[in-house]
């Protein structure tokens, strides 16, 4: 962790700036000189730039004012006066990253919107699961058993009474039958099993399919099918996309390419169908699954952006256990104007969206369009771990309040507010609108 921290973080390029440099602790490095010299380089032009010798206030502070020209991260290297970059080692370096006045009013967001909790085949109860996603640094999460939508509702209120500051969606997850896929039902009004009642098992497999078949023939025969695609299988998914919707719900293609019993869950031909009509609303192109399924969702999203509109995205952990498996692993991060329910969605829709996947070493592996990645990756190195620190504490005081029904309320207003203030520090409100 660095012991100076340059405010803000995060600016409008083409227009001026006041930084300011401060030590997060006395005495700090640069105490004992009076001046320093500080060279101002654009990451992916270091041509453009400026060099400028700065006087450090009583309270060892840096100050400046700067206009970057272009988009993209910009590099900061402080040297005594004598001292130049890159001949020589700098005392501090550190960066800002200039982005297009139109993002100004966004802010980036985490996200899990695939949880499993005690109610289908998790480990623990959905309060829990939510107050771990806080722990764990996720701004919004749902909980989405299978089959099944209470649980989620459960979560939400229990959130609500105790007022913890994380997004909760309702949520439930349709799994009827190998080689129809999973599809997820976010920010549902209703449950969607409750209304289909499917109960596929070996004996009503096909009788059920063709049932939906017959129900949406004249649509089903409308649309041009992709060799290997099955009417019946086809009717169901169209089935249960139509039903999220009505149920003015957010719909996600579940881990497409996972291998169920050493055969893909759902049919390919399948998939990249669905694909081409466009029904849904996002892919999971990152989850709980093996990582030759996830590449194959990642190889079929970059086939999606040459042949078309973009495809919008997310990561999820599709986590069944409170501790382990894959929760906090695999993660969306949202660009969007506020952490509220349809800015949230209408952002994933928009494309705004990276799925991302925790590395055994340093940066996630993150998945989406490169002028969203480039941010996101500073982010992920600049702003997160601070974040990510808050929240963690704050969801371990989550976690009390579960267990032990402790008063706490000071301790996680204090912590909410200083998580909000860490966003303020690094954006400027000014620019916003």
């Amino acid at each position: 962790m660095q012991n100076y921290l340059l405010f803000p973080k995060v600016v409008p390029f083409g227009q001026s700036v006041h930084f300011e440099l401060k030590p997060r602790f006395r005495p700090a490095r640069m105490d004992r000189f009076d001046t320093v010299n500080i060279r101002i380089l654009n990451k992916r032009d270091h041509l453009r730039g400026q060099e400028m010798v700065l006087s450090l206030t009583a309270d060892g502070c840096l100050s400046f004012d700067f206009v970057p020209e272009v988009r993209g991260e910009y590099i900061i290297f402080i040297h005594k006066t004598d001292k130049h970059w890159p001949d020589d080692t700098a005392l501090l370096t550190t960066s800002f990253f200039a982005i297009p006045g139109e993002w100004s009013q966004l802010r980036p967001y985490k996200g899990d919107l695939h949880i499993h909790s005690c109610y289908s085949d998790g480990d623990s109860s959905p309060a829990l699961m939510a107050a771990r996603a806080r722990e764990l640094g996720l701004d919004f999460a749902a909980i989405t058993d299978h089959n099944y939508f209470d649980s989620s509702l459960l979560a939400i209120e229990r959130a609500r009474q105790q007022n913890w500051d994380i997004l909760l969606y309702s949520g439930e997850e349709a799994s009827y039958a190998l080689g129809l896929g999973h599809i997820l039902g976010i920010n549902l009004k209703r449950s969607i099993h409750e209304k289909l009642l499917l109960e596929f098992n070996e004996w009503n497999y096909e009788k059920i399919t063709a049932g939906l078949y017959r129900q949406l023939k004249p649509e089903i025969d409308s649309v041009n099918l992709l060799p290997g695609v099955r009417p019946e299988a086809l009717a169901y998914s169209l089935a249960v996309l139509s039903e999220i919707h009505a149920a003015g719900g957010f719909a996600i293609l579940a881990h497409p390419y996972w291998k169920c019993s050493d055969v893909f869950d759902q049919f390919p031909a399948l998939y990249d169908q669905l694909v081409q009509l466009n029904r849904h609303d996002a892919v999971e192109v990152l989850g709980s699954v093996d990582a030759e399924d996830n590449w194959l969702s990642v190889a079929r999203y970059q086939q999606a952006l040459s042949a078309g509109p973009r495809p919008p995205i997310v990561g999820n952990s599709d986590t069944h256990r409170s501790h382990g498996h894959t929760f906090g692993d695999r993660y969306s991060l949202v660009f969007s104007e506020s952490l509220e329910t349809y800015s949230i969605l209408d952002a994933i829709r928009a494309g705004r969206s990276l799925a991302c996947q925790a590395a055994p070493q340093g940066l996630p592996v993150v998945i989406g369009p490169y002028e969203w990645m480039e941010y996101g990756y500073f982010l992920l190195r600049e702003f997160f771990p601070m974040h990510d620190s808050l929240c963690q504490t704050l969801g371990k005081l989550y976690q009390l309040e579960l267990e032990t029904g402790a008063v706490v309320e000071s301790q996680i207003q204090l912590l909410q507010s200083r998580i909000q203030e860490l966003y303020d520090l690094f954006w400027i409100e000014q620019f916003r609108n």
